[in-house]
């Protein structure tokens, strides 16, 4: 999928549940977060869709944002021009955990626990059906 495509279906999926203003200008831009992680400028440190899309990974992270016991509060509130707006912990990692998602649907699929491979060729990069 094309990063732009990453960034509007974790954005309208954040809409949909009623997310905060900040919540949706995050994901929009942390989107495509595990196709940056794979290089550091120009040089490439891991390959395309390897463990940085790993589905089991984002999982796990994802688990652990609501879980773990450093993450008590769950909620970062910030106050602009007496407006609190809510950030949920969870957020944090939830682009690069929907990110992962959105690729396992096509052809090419994702990892899962690094062993195993999940693919679920229901969209194609640069097919019309990608952008419905």
């Amino acid at each position: 999928m094309k990063s732009l495509n990453h960034r509007i279906c974790g954005v309208a999926f954040l809409m949909a549940i009623g997310s905060s203003v900040l919540e949706l200008i995050y994901t929009f831009f942390a989107s495509s977060l595990p196709d940056q992680i794979e290089r550091i400028g120009t040089t490439k440190i891991l390959r395309h869709r390897g463990l940085s899309h790993d589905l089991g990974l984002w999982g796990i992270l994802l688990f652990l944002s609501q879980s773990a016991p450093f993450m008590a509060h769950k909620l970062i509130s910030v106050k602009v021009f007496s407006v609190d707006i809510v950030f949920r912990s969870w957020v944090l990692i939830f682009p690069a955990f929907f990110h992962s998602l959105l690729d396992a649907f096509t052809p090419k699929g994702v990892p899962l626990f690094i062993k195993a491979r999940i693919c679920i060729p229901l969209l194609g990069q640069n097919r019309w059906y990608e952008y419905f």
